[in-house]
């Protein structure tokens, strides 16, 4: 689906099962609405993991996806190395009752007042860019003291760039955000963000269809033996590392023929 919409993901799933496809890896746009269609698909043989999201209930054969509150911790670690924790935060949070991106904002809010931060009420511009940017447009007005932003998704970081820019902050009030596309870390280098959460959306992808592929060949794997946490990691991005060669691996390629080949690491 083209936006984390559950009603667009569900339009997706009924036109393939049109196809009888064996199996599923399913990014869940919401926690609870797709526990029958799992548990249905999970009952016939047919396994679904899921990846980048959790539901609200454990019901497919395993979960890929970032300890989004962990990297909402390293994103307030970044922040604080760039700002001292003085001034007040804004975070640009997604839409309430996602664990994902909640997670995201939790890790960061709970970080940095643990610091002695002040981290303003979460904003939600769902995936609108001019949203996004119209509420740093207002924390900067109501906030003079406001030294950083914080976008726990690239939407959102796409609309505080240009809130930012449109108003003459850029560089002075700091701005980390999820995730690592090429775009992001041009804009990285180019002074528009001052840290970047990489996640491993390469690893998430290969591993869920190996897994899910390994348990329709019969006799693979013992689906009892696995686990259904399968948590990735990630690397906070700067201008300093940026460049170099054990971080590239986690900027996320603009053409789909640059991923590496082969199982992740190799």
């Amino acid at each position: 689906s083209h936006n984390w919409d559950p009603n667009e993901t569900r339009a997706v799933i009924e036109a393939f099962q049109a196809n009888e496809p064996q199996g599923w890896v399913l990014a869940p746009t919401d926690p609870d609405a797709f526990i029958q269609f799992v548990t249905t698909e999970m009952a016939a043989g047919r396994p679904v993991v899921t990846v980048d999201a959790p539901m609200s209930q454990p019901v497919e054969l395993a979960n890929m996806q970032s300890d989004h509150y962990k990297g909402g911790q390293l994103a307030a670690e970044a922040m604080l190395a760039q700002t001292g924790g003085t001034g007040s935060y804004l975070v640009l949070h997604m839409q309430p009752g996602l664990p994902d991106i909640g997670g995201r904002a939790d890790g960061f809010r709970d970080t940095m007042t643990a610091a002695g931060a002040k981290v303003l009420e979460y904003a939600y511009p769902g995936t609108d860019t001019a949203k996004a940017a119209e509420a740093v447009t207002s924390a900067l007005a109501g906030n003079p003291d406001l030294a950083g932003v914080y976008a726990t998704h690239e939407s959102a970081a796409l609309g505080a760039a240009t809130g930012l820019r449109d108003a003459g902050a850029q560089g002075t009030v700091k701005l980390i955000a999820f995730d690592a596309s090429p775009e992001q870390v041009n804009d990285l280098k180019n002074g528009v963000y001052d840290a970047l959460i990489a996640q491993q959306p390469y690893d998430m992808g290969y591993n869920s269809v190996q897994l899910v592929a390994d348990t329709i060949r019969a006799g693979v794997i013992d689906t009892a033996a696995v686990p259904h946490d399968q948590p990735t990691g990630f690397e906070v991005i700067t201008r300093e590392n940026a460049d170099q060669p054990d971080i590239a691996k986690f900027i996320y390629p603009a053409d789909l023929n640059a991923c590496p080949t082969g199982a992740p690491g190799s």
